[in-house]
């Protein structure tokens, strides 16, 4: 965060502003204010130095912005989705398939249980199976 000065053409006066920096989801970067402060020449019969002060007010906001990086998350473990919920995520079944057959060679035992029967199915027919 940073203390942005803007100077107006029209009546020659500076707002004084704190302002972060992000990134829009195109990379590009952008500006929000956070906090406007106001004008300097109103901010000046209040403090001293308001540019100064309100430097330092930008900068510890910023160091509490990134002092505040963990989120508190509370689930209900008794709520259910309903069936057919478009947020609903299942990644089981890329673990079971990319991960445990390939990795202690379960797709080999299938297909010697396979072999010794006439069924024509295939462990990837399985784990893809609805």
């Amino acid at each position: 965060m940073f203390l942005r000065k803007n100077r107006s053409n029209k009546t020659g006066r500076t707002h004084l502003s704190i302002v972060q920096g992000y990134q829009d989801k195109d990379g590009k970067t952008k500006h929000r204010t956070i906090q406007p402060v106001g004008y300097l020449d109103v901010l000046e019969k209040e403090y001293d130095d308001p540019v100064t002060h309100f430097t330092r007010v930008a900068a510890e906001l910023d160091a509490e912005r990134k002092n505040k990086k963990s989120v508190n998350l509370t689930l209900d473990m008794d709520m259910q989705l309903a069936r057919g919920t478009a947020q609903r995520k299942n990644y089981g079944h890329v673990v079971f398939s990319k991960g445990l057959c390939s990795g202690i060679c379960m797709s080999g035992w299938w297909s010697n249980i396979i072999g010794r029967r006439i069924w024509s199915i295939t462990m990837s027919r399985i784990i893809t199976s609805k």
